[in-house]
């Protein structure tokens, strides 16, 4: 009886375990009809930047879909993202020294939380 009662105890504690770390927010592709379809798809680009940046949002679940942009010492940056067309957004970052930043993509909706780093030059 202790053995069982062990041995359910170290499985519940695994399959607990094996749940917590599928509890992120990336999304894993699935197949559809022998082709893998990957859900939130997200391009930033050019990177290097500029003056502005691009995101390209593909296969979107996204409802509300906002950004935060930090520089890469962790300070808050305002940004006025302007969507140019469906699910692609330009976002100015001219104004800003040269560096590394982090562009983060998320949604409350649907508690999507992704973060891309690119590269300001000039």
């Amino acid at each position: 009886m202790n053995k069982v009662l062990l041995l359910l105890f170290l499985c519940l504690n695994f399959s607990f375990f094996s749940f917590a770390q599928s509890e992120n927010n990336v999304e894993l592709p699935y197949f559809q009809n022998d082709q893998i379809i990957e859900r939130n798809k997200i391009e930033i680009f050019p990177n290097p930047a500029v003056e502005h940046i691009f995101v390209k949002i593909e296969n979107s679940e996204l409802q509300k879909v906002e950004f935060e942009l930090f520089n890469i010492i962790g300070n808050s940056l305002d940004i006025k993202p302007e969507e140019i067309s469906r699910n692609t957004y330009k976002i100015n970052v001219e104004e800003y020294p040269a560096g590394y930043y982090l562009l983060i993509v998320k949604d409350p909706i649907t508690r999507f939380n992704q973060a891309f780093k690119f590269h300001k030059i000039k």
